[in-house]
C-alpha cells in the first residue's frame, strides 16, 4: 500500500497513533490535531529524519526480536489497515504478528486457516536524550495506550514493543491485555469519531492546530470591525487572559535572571558542569540573515519579485480604561 493510499485509509477511522491524542496524553498531537487530520484539514505533515530513519530499522527491529524468541514465528504485516470486526472506526497498522512455530507448515502456510496469532509486536526507535523514559519496567503512556488500542482491534493478548535507543541500546517490553483499559479507550474514541461524523470540533485548546481551525473558520477577509457587540461571556476569559499573561512575563523575568547568572558563572566557558552532572550550554553558533531593508532599498525591482503580502488577524486583550486607576 502506498504511503497516499495508507493515510487515506487511517482517516476513516482511529488509530493507534491516534488515542493517546485523544486522551490528551500525547505530548506530539492535541484532540484537534486529530480531528483535523479525520476531516482532511490538517496541514500536510512532511516526513522528517527521525521518521525516515524509524521506518526505515522498522525490519531489523524484528529481526532482532525475532532472533531473541525462538519459540514465536514473527511476521510482517502485510494487511494495509486492520479494522476492529464490530467497529469499523477502530484501526491499526501492526508492525509485527507473533505466531506460535507449529502453526505453519513446511511451506510456510498456517497449518489452520482459523488459527489465530498468539501477540503483536512494536518497533519503535528513540534519541538517547530519551534514554531515561525506557529506564523502567514501563513504556511511555503514548506506546501502553497504543498497543492496547491494538489489542483492542485485533483481539490478541498481548504485545511485545522492542525499542532502539540512541541507534545501539536494544531493549523489549511485554505488556499484557487489559480490557478495562481497553474498554475507555473505545469509549473515548466512539465519542470522538462521533464528532468527526458530524464535523463537530473536539473543546478549543491552547493547541497549534486550534488556532489553525480559528484562522480557518474565521479569516481576516471576513473580519467585521463595526459595530462592536458586548459579549458578557467574554468577560471572566479576558480577565483571565491578562492575568496568565502577566504570571508568564513574570516567570520570564525570572527564567531571564537564572540565565544571565549561569552565564556569568560560565564566563569563556562554552560548557560547564555541575557536582550532580547539570550541564550548561553556552556555546557560539553562526546566523546567516538577510538585510530584507537594504535590499528592498538597492535593488527594488529584485525585492518586489519575492515580495509577499499575507492577511491575518492580530489577538490582543486590553484591560476596561481607567483600570490602572483603581
Amino acid at each position: 500500500m502506498e504511503r497516499n493510499e495508507w493515510l487515506e485509509a487511517r482517516r476513516k477511522g482511529i488509530g493507534g497513533s491516534d488515542v493517546a491524542a485523544i486522551c490528551g496524553l500525547s505530548r506530539w498531537k492535541s484532540p484537534m490535531d486529530v480531528y483535523l487530520d479525520k476531516i482532511g484539514a490538517a496541514s500536510e505533515v512532511e516526513q522528517n529524519e527521525a521518521m525516515y530513519w524509524g521506518s526505515a530499522i522498522e525490519g531489523l527491529l524484528r529481526e532482532r526480536f525475532a532472533a531473541e524468541h525462538p519459540e514465536l514465528e514473527v511476521a510482517e504485516f502485510y494487511g494495509g489497515v486492520a479494522a476492529n470486526p464490530e467497529y469499523s472506526w477502530m484501526v491499526a497498522t501492526y508492525d509485527g504478528i507473533c505466531w506460535e512455530p507449529d502453526a505453519f507448515d513446511e511451506r510456510g502456510e498456517l497449518k489452520d486457516p482459523d488459527t489465530e496469532p498468539v501477540a503483536g509486536w512494536e518497533g519503535k526507535t528513540a534519541s538517547s536524550f530519551k534514554r531515561k523514559e525506557w529506564d523502567g519496567a514501563d513504556v511511555p503512556d503514548e506506546y501502553y495506550l497504543q498497543c492496547q488500542w491494538y489489542m483492542g482491534v485485533s483481539g490478541w493478548p498481548r504485545w511485545y514493543l522492542s525499542v532502539l535507543i540512541g541507534g545501539n541500546a536494544y531493549r523489549e517490553f511485554v505488556i499484557e491485555r487489559d480490557d478495562e483499559v481497553i474498554t475507555m479507550l473505545q469509549n473515548k474514541a466512539q465519542e470522538f469519531w462521533r464528532l468527526v461524523e458530524d464535523r463537530t470540533p473536539p473543546a478549543i485548546d491552547g493547541s497549534e492546530a486550534s488556532g489553525r481551525l480559528l484562522d480557518r473558520l474565521y479569516p481576516a477577509e471576513d473580519a467585521v470591525l463595526e459595530p462592536v457587540p458586548v459579549m458578557p461571556e467574554a468577560e471572566s476569559l479576558a480577565r483571565a487572559y491578562l492575568e496568565a499573561r502577566q504570571a508568564l512575563a513574570g516567570a520570564q523575568t525570572i527564567v531571564d535572571t537564572i540565565a544571565n547568572e549561569l552565564k556569568a558563572l560560565a564566563g569563556s566557558h562554552a560548557v560547564v558542569a555541575t557536582p550532580s552532572g547539570y550541564e550548561i550550554d553556552w556555546k557560539p553558533r553562526t546566523r546567516v540573515s538577510y538585510d530584507t531593508k537594504r535590499l528592498a532599498e538597492e535593488q527594488p525591482a529584485i525585492a518586489e519579485q519575492y515580495r509577499k503580502t499575507t492577511d491575518y488577524r492580530v489577538f490582543s486583550v486590553r484591560e476596561p480604561k481607567g483600570a490602572d486607576e483603581e
